[in-house]
């Protein structure tokens, strides 16, 4: 079954499973597992997996606690080295050598 786009056991999609479900066929659960392992692989840990309803928000750092050795993840500066006061958009971990970078990086596409 070479280059088709579902699965031959339940013909999901996973470009279509997002988020997926525990209980669900095997494509949503693939994609449940996968976004877990993705999650766990950054160092986030969402204290509830997304409802199939809702899109994924990392914006409410509400929804996530600190791993061991947490740091925070903030947004972006705007404009270059002025820092928005906003709520970071995510707890991370971050192990404990891990030294912020020396200076802030600002990236603008071009017009």
């Amino acid at each position: 079954m070479a280059a088709t786009r579902t699965s031959p056991v339940d013909s999901g999609n996973l470009n279509r499973a997002f988020p997926g479900s525990t209980t669900g066929t095997v494509t949503r659960r693939i994609t449940t597992d996968g976004l877990r392992r993705f999650f766990r692989h950054i160092g986030l840990t969402p204290l509830k997996p997304p409802s199939p309803s809702t899109a994924l928000d990392l914006s409410d750092p509400a929804g996530f606690h600190v791993a061991e050795h947490g740091g925070m993840l903030h947004p972006p500066r705007e404009p270059c080295g002025q820092r928005q006061r906003r709520q970071p958009l995510a707890l991370i971990h971050a192990p404990k050598g891990l030294a912020p970078p020396p200076k802030p990086v600002c990236a603008q596409r071009d017009a």
